[in-house]
C-alpha cells in the first residue's frame, strides 16, 4: 500500500512540473509608454524627370511622391520642385510656406545623410527671384533660349554664370562641350510646414545618359 501511495505521488509531481514548463511567459511590452504622435523615420531614394525647360515638378517630401501643383505659390501640398538643375522651395518668392535650405559640413558620394547630424538654428536661406531657363532650341550651334525671373533656392542650385549654376549641388560647363560634376553636399532643408529633412542630390542623368532626370535622397523628419 505504502508502495502505491508513493508511485501515485511521483506521479503528480512530474504531471505538476510537465504544466508549469508549458506555460509562456507573458509578452514584455517594448515600449510601455507610446508615443502615438511620433513621426517615424522616412528614408528614401526618388528621382523625377525634370527634362522639361517649360515646367517644374513638384514633390512633397513627406508622402514621398510628385504632386499635381497649378499655383505653388499658394499651394502648401508640395516642399520641394526641380526644373532642369534648378531646385526651389514652398518658402520666399516660390512659395508662402517656410521652405528654406542650410549647406551641412557633410559631403561626399558615400557620405551618409546622418553624418550632417542635426540642423543648426541659423543660417537658413528662402528663395530669391534668379534667372530661369524657360525654353531652349540647340538649333544646330545658333541655340535660342528664353529667360525669366523665377523663384529658386541658391543655397541649393547655385548660383548662375552665363546661364549655367555653380557653387551648388551640381556645377555645369559648356567650354569643352557639356560638363556636368556634382558636388554630393548634404543639405538641410525646410518642408512647407517648417519641419525639416536632411537631402543629397546624386544623379542628373537617367539610364541612357540623358540629363534632367534629378536623383535624391532624403531622411525626414529630422531635428
Amino acid at each position: 500500500m505504502k508502495k502505491v501511495i508513493y508511485l501515485a505521488s511521483s506521479a503528480f509531481i512530474m504531471l505538476a512540473v510537465a504544466v508549469s514548463s508549458c506555460k509562456k511567459e507573458p509578452k514584455k511590452n517594448p515600449d510601455p509608454n507610446p508615443n502615438p504622435n511620433q513621426e517615424q523615420m522616412i528614408a528614401k531614394t526618388m528621382t523625377v524627370d525634370a527634362t522639361s525647360y517649360a515646367k517644374w515638378v513638384y514633390v512633397s517630401l513627406k508622402k514621398g511622391e510628385v504632386v499635381e501643383v497649378t499655383n505653388p505659390k499658394e499651394d502648401l501640398s508640395w516642399d520641394i520642385a526641380f526644373h532642369r538643375f534648378d531646385v526651389r522651395l514652398n518658402g520666399g518668392e516660390s512659395g508662402k510656406g517656410m521652405g528654406a535650405a542650410l549647406k551641412s559640413n557633410a559631403s561626399g558620394k558615400k557620405t551618409p545623410l546622418k553624418d550632417a547630424g542635426a540642423p543648426p538654428a541659423e543660417g537658413w536661406q528662402v528663395d530669391a527671384l534668379v534667372d530661369i531657363t524657360t525654353s531652349f532650341n540647340p538649333g544646330g550651334g545658333n541655340h535660342s533660349s528664353s529667360v525669366e525671373k523665377q523663384g529658386a533656392n541658391e543655397v541649393i542650385s547655385g548660383k548662375k554664370k552665363g546661364g549655367l549654376p555653380s557653387g551648388g549641388w551640381i556645377d555645369v560647363s559648356m567650354q569643352m562641350g557639356p560638363s556636368y560634376k556634382l558636388s554630393h553636399d548634404i543639405y538641410f532643408v525646410k518642408l512647407a510646414d517648417g519641419s525639416m529633412a536632411r537631402i543629397k542630390l546624386t544623379d542628373f542623368f537617367d539610364a541612357k545618359l540623358k540629363p534632367g532626370h534629378v536623383k535624391f535622397s532624403y531622411e525626414y523628419p529630422v531635428k
